[in-house]
């Protein structure tokens, strides 16, 4: 089915890497990275010599979905919409081929420039004479890879969806962008009106705090809230970094190992659990299991859309 897609993977892969669009995405995570690790009362010195690899997550979950939805909502709609795919369809080449061939090369076009801006937080360290250990490092960067991949392929199954590229870009941005400024808001909702409410009042430094939180299932409220592409990419990276497994966001299990501190709404699960295992369904690589089931559905339906599409209307 897909046998000739390499020939315009290498085409896509040229493309990406010149383009000056690509490159400047990447300055935001060198900045962000270099910020994290220069300012001194940031929870990310807690890793030590790993704080140089590991300020870069938040750039990267952030930055690497908006990567995607630019290069991904024109690969495919954008050049139905000019044309281009008429001639395409001429060639020896599947239609398959073309959407693995555009997501494969897109992909590696764009981890050159990501590779190279965590490189530099390498030699950042290395220079400072706190090298990053290494197999952590390598294990983040193939975190990454992982979470780049699902959203590119996803996006171009989206992007085969459309005839014009604006239509699946401002879907991909509404949606991803809604999801992640509201989807921990939204989420105890219905787990809340389905299981209740329970209230907890923990204190710190003297200091009393009240919430309230869904009196659901630990790993079922767990799981849910790691659905989201950002806080799948938080759960996956956190693992190769050494950070406790937790139902949040990395940046407050940091600081959760500093003494005397209680973030609200943190669970650390090994904790938790009152040191039995962990469900198999909270491991960190099941994040990256849901990242790519969820990016080969996409692709599935934008690849049974765009087969069955005549180029010529």
């Amino acid at each position: 089915m897909f046998n000739n897609w390499y020939p315009i993977a290498k085409h896509e892969f040229s493309e990406v890497v010149k383009s000056r669009l690509v490159w400047l995405l990447t300055v935001p995570i060198v900045l962000d990275g270099l910020l994290n690790v220069l300012t001194s009362q940031t929870a990310i010195q807690h890793l030590g010599n790993l704080r140089y690899i590991a300020s870069f997550q938040r750039g990267m979950g952030l930055v690497i979905p908006i990567a995607c939805i630019i290069l991904g909502a024109r690969a495919v709609g954008g050049a139905r919409g000019k044309g281009f795919l008429t001639n395409t369809a001429l060639q020896p080449v599947s239609r398959g081929d073309v959407l693995v061939g555009k997501a494969a090369g897109r992909t590696s076009g764009l981890l050159v420039p990501l590779s190279t801006g965590l490189a530099l937080g390498y030699i950042h360290g290395a220079m400072n004479g706190d090298i990053p250990p290494l197999l952590p490092t390598i294990g983040f960067w193939l975190a990454n890879i992982v979470y780049l991949g699902s959203l590119m392929f996803a996006m171009i199954g989206l992007s085969a969806f459309f005839k014009e590229a604006l239509a699946p870009a401002g879907f991909a941005f509404i949606l991803g962008g809604g999801t992640f400024l509201f989807y921990d808001e939204l989420l105890p909702i219905p787990l809340k009106a389905i299981y209740g409410v329970t209230k907890a009042s923990p204190s710190t430094s003297g200091v009393s705090m009240t919430w309230e939180q869904p009196d659901a299932p630990l790993g079922l409220v767990a799981f849910l809230s790691r659905l989201p592409p950002t806080n799948a990419h938080q759960a996956l990276t956190n693992w190769p970094l050494g950070l406790p497994n937790s139902d949040s966001l990395s940046i407050f299990v940091i600081r959760q190992l500093e003494p005397d501190f209680i973030a609200p709404s943190v669970v650390i699960l090994g904790d938790a659990y009152g040191g039995q295992p962990v469900p198999f369904y909270l491991h960190p690589l099941v994040s990256g299991v849901v990242l790519l089931v969820f990016s080969t559905a996409v692709f599935a339906l934008g690849y049974y859309t765009f087969n069955n599409t005549d180029f010529n209307q």
